[in-house]
Parts: C-alpha cells; sequence; structure tokens
C-alpha cells in the first residue's frame, strides 16, 4: 500500500491503481477490512489522478462507507477529505465543502491538528471558488495561523499564497467600486 501510495506521489497513477487494485482482491479474500478501506481510499487518489473522478467517488464512498461500518473513524475522515479532492476536482463544491467539513470535524475530535487544518484550508478555497469571498479570506486567515503554530512549511506557503491572491482580488474589486 505504501508503495502504491509513493507511485502516485512519483506521477505513476496507473501502476499504482493497479497495485491498489491488487490489494483490494487480496483483502476481500482474506476478510481484512482495515487493508480493503485503505486500498480504496488508495485507488480512488490514484483514479483522481487518472481524471477517473467518477470511479474514484465511487471508491471513496465505499472506503467511507467501511471505515464507518467498522466504527473507524480516522479512516472514515481520511477517505472523506479524498471524497471532497474528488468532488473539487470536478468543481462540485457544494459536496466538496461537506466533504471538507465532516472530515476537519472527525480530525478535530481525533485530535489530528495537521489534517484538521488540510481540510479547513480547502473549506476556504471551496468558500473562495462559491464566490464567498469574505468568508474565503477569514477561513485563510485562521488556517494560516494555525498552519503557522504547527510548522507545516509547505502548507505555510500554499494558505499564504491563496490569502495573498484573495487579498489581491479584493483590493481589486474595491478599486474597481465593486465590493463582494
Amino acid at each position: 500500500l505504501g508503495l502504491a501510495l509513493v507511485e502516485i506521489k512519483a506521477g505513476d497513477a496507473a501502476t499504482a491503481a493497479g497495485m491498489a487494485s491488487a490489494l483490494i482482491r487480496e483483502s476481500e479474500d482474506s476478510g481484512d477490512g482495515r487493508l480493503q478501506g485503505d486500498a480504496l481510499e488508495t485507488l480512488g487518489v490514484a483514479k483522481i489522478s487518472l481524471g477517473q473522478v467518477a470511479q474514484a467517488r465511487e471508491h471513496l464512498l465505499a472506503a467511507v462507507e467501511l471505515a464507518r461500518s467498522r466504527d473507524d473513524g480516522r479512516r472514515e475522515a481520511m477517505a472523506r477529505y479524498s471524497l471532497g479532492n474528488a468532488y473539487a476536482h470536478e468543481r462540485r463544491v457544494h459536496e466538496a465543502e461537506q466533504s471538507y467539513r465532516l472530515a476537519a470535524e472527525s480530525f478535530r475530535r481525533l485530535h489530528d491538528d495537521r489534517r484538521e487544518v488540510l481540510a479547513l484550508s480547502n473549506l476556504a478555497l471551496m468558500a473562495e471558488r462559491a464566490g464567498r469571498r469574505t468568508e474565503a479570506r477569514e477561513r485563510y486567515r485562521e488556517a494560516l495561523a494555525s498552519v503557522r503554530e504547527l510548522g507545516i512549511p509547505r502548507e505555510l506557503g500554499r494558505i499564504t499564497l491563496n490569502l495573498g491572491i484573495a487579498e489581491r482580488d479584493e483590493r481589486e474589486r474595491a478599486v474597481g467600486g465593486v465590493l463582494t
């Protein structure tokens, strides 16, 4: 499973999808629900990378349901976060927001600050895509404060960039006489 994730990061999502599919078959044969859920999520992430988002959603929804049936809150939250990514890829903002919000709430209950802030920063992006600019800027600021406290350099750069773009756009709208 780790090798499949490495393949995704390395840009070979097709190989990762093949590996995850094999693990799903193996987990079904062995009855290992935990492996099956993780492999379903990995396959979903690989399918997003391959542009096969409808299939990705199916695998991720199955991973969410399997985690829920096993009362595994952490795996359910992780699959929901990935499901949010699939919806965001399709520009289905409402569904993405719902997935990210549920994931953030779960990560908060699990005291997983890092993943919570990732979900919150994606909620800010979805608010921006939905045209709720004021909400987006506030969410970016909150996420930025959290990510600074947690010391996550990659996310610090991403959130800072997104906040800067949102604030620049707001200034341009204000100069043009249109404030949203």
